[in-house]
């Protein structure tokens, strides 16, 4: 009885690598990674809406994420533009697909995004979710960031460091 509880247990554990494992590993991004990568802007802005939709292989689902730009942190022109990120995952009908490690936005959220370009020259953000962080507002009255590479930063300090990581390019 012995010799066949263990021979099960290393059938078993033998077996296990006959099932395909999937894993995610991301670099951790500070500040200074962020606005060197983010080549297509870092903003502060409302999200406006979220439109996921299968791909045309009906293998992925991604999600369009319509944000109204605020403020560009970097300075100069940006507010009030309208910025299409898509994101990998979403939900269609009864169907979703999640990845680990990707921005999750919500409507109506006050956020601040570093922008980049996937291949086809749609936005993305930098860093995954590192690169996306929510604004809240402080006990104190300042607008504080929740999540990503920002938490606990105030939306000032972010800009400051935005701005002189961009002059130091």
């Amino acid at each position: 009885m012995r010799r066949l509880c263990c021979a099960a247990m290393i059938a078993a554990v033998g077996g296990m690598g006959a099932f395909p494992s999937v894993a995610s590993t991301f670099i951790r991004y500070g500040i200074p990674e962020l606005v060197r990568g983010a080549d297509r802007g870092a903003y502060a802005g409302r999200v406006l809406e979220l439109r996921s939709s299968w791909n045309t292989e009906r293998t992925m689902i991604w999600t369009e994420v319509t944000v109204q730009a605020t403020e560009n942190l970097a300075g100069g022109g940006g507010a009030g533009r309208t910025l299409v990120f898509r994101v990998p995952g979403g939900r269609v009908g009864d169907q979703w697909i999640e990845m680990e490690g990707a921005p999750r936005f919500e409507p109506g959220a006050d956020v601040v995004v570093f922008a980049t370009s996937w291949p086809d020259g749609s936005l993305m953000v930098h860093g995954y979710f590192l690169g996306l962080s929510s604004i809240r507002l402080g006990a104190d009255g300042r607008l504080v960031l929740a999540g990503g590479a920002a938490d606990g930063m105030t939306l000032d300090d972010l800009r400051r460091a935005v701005r002189a990581l961009g002059a130091a390019r």
